[in-house]
């Protein structure tokens, strides 16, 4: 569906939530019970899940039908069950089309001080508050706000907005990320955005500028480095694959593709360069933890301590604001 077409089909509805728009859903049962969605459908084939109990993250998604993101043995999971120590991020990490982590740590759990610094932070955990959903029928928007704070020490407000165009298959999340205090601090943030089944396949491949950089960390990565961005059948046991890429960017945008011909369908995941200036990609061909992730990010994931002796832990300056924006794009091949 087109938008400039609007007033013409418009004709053949009595409402135009009858093809758009978003609503607002609660979940009442299971380990999700209290969790709220606004559900987007933008006309044309995309309709997604965004949580206001879990950071204005995407809990799902599909692309004219198809499930294309990964959900993990957990399930939907209400951010009242998080538990950040001891690794209980094992027991509630849901995965979903987008989990933000961050944002003081990124990566394996480290202490500090007497402070844990959880699994991929806290952020992930946190409701959004001011939340709001509206099309004005050209675009539909979801904003929020996420504070992540501790006292006497950091609060960083994460402004969020996810847009997508009426009558289009794109999705855009921009985040603008303020140090509401008077020292600078240090920060990470990245995007997990989460593939699976049965969009992740043998079929599908991975399309990747010539020119980008890429590094294994563990041995069973080394192992697979020139079939990383091929895809196998699900393998009983096996070990995920971490591998660390840097994307040349065009206009300060970065951008890598995903193609499944035996759906006929893609999707083109771009995001902003000078803020996010690593693309990790996690690949686990293992049965039941079958998944893709492609995830921009600020760091290597390494925990805020080794992040900050690798020299990659990023700060924000004392009241600065810093934007980061992630998009995802699907079309038909």
């Amino acid at each position: 569906m087109n938008p400039k077409n609007l007033r013409d089909r418009s004709r053949y509805l009595g409402n135009p939530s009858q093809l758009f728009g978003v609503e607002k859903y609660k979940s009442v049962d299971g380990p999700s019970a209290g969790n709220e969605y606004f559900r987007t459908r933008t006309g044309s084939g995309l309709e997604y899940y965004v949580s206001s109990g879990t950071a204005l993250d995407i809990s799902s998604l599909t692309y004219k039908g198809i499930p294309i993101n990964y959900l993990s043995k957990n399930g939907q999971v209400s951010p009242a069950l998080h538990h950040p120590t001891n690794s209980e991020f094992l027991h509630t990490f849901n995965a979903g089309m987008l989990y933000t982590c961050g944002l003081t740590s990124t990566g394996d759990e480290c202490e500090e001080g007497g402070i844990i610094q959880p699994v991929h932070g806290r952020l992930h955990s946190i409701p959004a508050s001011e939340c709001c959903g509206k099309t004005d029928y050209q675009t539909i928007d979801i904003t929020g706000k996420i504070r992540e704070t501790e006292l006497w020490g950091h609060s960083l407000e994460l402004s969020r907005k996810i847009s997508s165009p009426v009558g289009e298959n794109l999705v855009t999340i921009t985040d603008k990320l303020t140090n509401c205090t008077d020292s600078d601090m240090e920060f990470t943030i990245l995007y997990h955005i989460n593939f699976g089944y049965p969009f992740l396949s043998p079929s599908l491949r991975m399309i990747v500028p010539k020119n980008s950089e890429v590094f294994a960390r563990t041995e069973e990565a080394k192992k697979g480095l020139e079939k990383r961005y091929f895809f196998t059948e699900p393998v009983d046991g096996k070990e995920e694959e971490l591998f660390f890429h840097t994307i040349p960017a065009k206009n300060n945008i970065s951008s890598v593709s995903l193609e499944n011909p035996d759906l006929e369908i893609g999707v083109k995941i771009s995001w902003s360069a000078d803020t996010l200036p690593v693309m990790i990609e996690w690949k686990s061909m293992k049965s039941g933890e079958y998944v893709l992730g492609i995830e921009p990010s600020n760091n290597y994931v390494l925990g805020r301590t080794e992040e900050r002796k690798n020299g990659s832990l990023k700060t924000i300056k004392a009241f600065e604001t810093i934007t980061m924006s992630v998009s995802m794009n699907f079309y038909d091949i």
